[in-house]
């Protein structure tokens, strides 16, 4: 480890004050036999900042630093290599493009699923290497304090990437705060990497938007049993199953579409439906299936007689490892097919009246070019007089569901175990604001204190 020692020189002549410099020292690869290094600063920070260094550095001299150099010893990459070369050393390879390293960081993630690893890279293909992705992972200025915080101020307003003109979507700041998150995890194991590339992560302590007051609560749309209709009516045939049984058990989409014949028990004394199994996007793109989200997501509900009734006609005829819903081609019900050939256009014709979908139709925009929309909450309600206000996503079936639970006063506890959360805390800190009544007992318990707290005054 590096310590520092503050050194004080006398000082020379009248009226002069001591001149104290401070003094890094360190054992080469904290090994006695080694050899010894020190550095001499006039400044303390200067000391602590180059003491941290070292210590990163596997108790070198770090990367970019020139020996002897003291508060001036910082130098670019240039002139370091220069200084390399003059000292005869032998040649540092250039260190790897930030996109080459981030893939090498991603692939050697352990612990994660292929739909993880998958989603890691789509996110710095869209979102980071526009940025950062041409940048030398050493580059301490393409890749610092200041580009980071100008990265995040561009994903927040929609700006193009530098260089490009294509037009971005605003992303929110929950969105950021992931992004963020993924080049901070990048850029530290390059600090951490031996030797290393950064002595620092200038990720740290970027200040990134705040999260306001109810925006998950907004994110979610809970619809009341007439809203649930008025779109289910709207549905493809084909689709109208999968949507009813969604909203009254309140699955997943990748659960739900993964149920197989040998899932459902329909004809024991109490109907139950097994959740064992979700469909999981793998490394190479594909689909196969997987554990579901969570352990306590494997879990067993139990069946009302008309969820069953539904249930009955689709596993007819089927061998237990058959799929339960199947899409229009048979195989499984992909997302984007239910959600841009069935759910966005019964949305659609609910949240807008007939004249304002001719409106959008003269405009290009119909029920047929629904791709105009980037995405489900970009289609807005024309407010007209019995059109639904609301612009539901189809994993708003799952919260519409929590709370019709809600609604008829279920445990919180109970709500867990059906929605396969971890924890009843997960399920209170989303769906708890769904409880008024609950505060409405708190206020009257205040006014009944208050009533009773005056009554003894009055009777004194």
């Amino acid at each position: 480890m590096a310590y520092i020692v503050e050194r004080t020189r006398k000082p020379r002549g009248k009226n002069k004050k001591p001149e104290i410099s401070y003094q890094v020292k360190w054992n080469f690869g904290n090994k006695v036999d080694n050899g010894r290094g020190s550095e001499t600063f006039r400044d303390i920070k200067n000391a602590e900042y180059f003491k941290t260094a070292v210590e990163r550095a596997g108790s070198q001299y770090p990367p970019n630093f020139l020996p002897g150099g003291g508060d001036e010893g910082w130098c670019d990459d240039e002139t370091y290599r220069r200084y390399l070369g003059a000292a005869s050393e032998p040649d540092v390879p250039p260190a790897p493009l930030f996109r080459e390293y981030a893939e090498t960081v991603i692939k050697s993630l352990s612990g994660i699923q292929g739909q993880t690893r998958h989603r890691y890279r789509r996110i710095v293909a869209a979102h980071i290497n526009p940025w950062f992705g041409d940048a030398a992972m050493d580059d301490v200025k393409a890749i610092s304090k200041t580009t980071v915080g100008t990265w995040v101020n561009d994903l927040g307003d929609g700006t193009p990437a530098p260089g490009t003109a294509e037009p971005r979507r605003k992303l929110k700041p929950k969105s950021i705060r992931n992004i963020h998150g993924l080049l901070y995890s990048i850029v530290q194991h390059a600090v951490e990497a031996e030797p290393p590339l950064r002595t620092t992560n200038p990720c740290e302590k970027t200040r990134l938007p705040k999260l306001d007051d109810g925006e998950g609560e907004e994110e979610m749309v809970f619809l009341t049993h007439g809203e649930f209709e008025t779109v289910f009516a709207l549905l493809h045939d084909d689709a109208k199953d999968l949507a009813e049984i969604m909203v009254t058990t309140g699955l997943r989409y990748a659960e739900i579409t993964a149920l197989q014949v040998r899932d459902l028990d329909l004809l024991a004394e109490q109907p139950r439906l097994s959740v064992r199994r979700a469909w999981k996007r793998q490394e190479d793109g594909s689909w196969d299936y997987g554990p579901p989200k969570t352990p306590k997501s494997k879990r067993r509900l139990s069946l009302s007689p008309r969820q069953v009734t539904l249930l009955l006609p689709l596993v007819a005829g089927k061998r237990i490892k058959d799929l339960v819903f199947e899409g229009p081609t048979g195989g499984r019900w992909v997302h984007q097919t239910f959600y841009m050939s069935r759910w966005r256009p019964a949305v659609y014709a609910a949240i807008r009246c007939a004249y304002h979908r001719e409106q959008d139709r003269r405009a290009g925009i119909g029920t047929d070019r629904l791709n105009r929309f980037v995405k489900n909450e970009d289609m807005e309600p024309c407010g007209c007089p019995g059109m639904l206000e609301k612009v539901p996503r189809i994993h708003d079936l799952r919260h519409t569901h929590v709370s019709w639970l809600i609604a008829k006063n279920m445990p919180m506890k109970a709500i867990q175990l059906r929605l396969g959360h971890e924890s009843a805390q997960t399920t209170s800190d989303r769906y708890g604001h769904l409880l008024p009544e609950v505060d409405d007992q708190m206020v009257a318990a205040v006014d009944s204190f208050m009533i009773r707290g005056r009554e003894q005054v009055a009777a004194v």
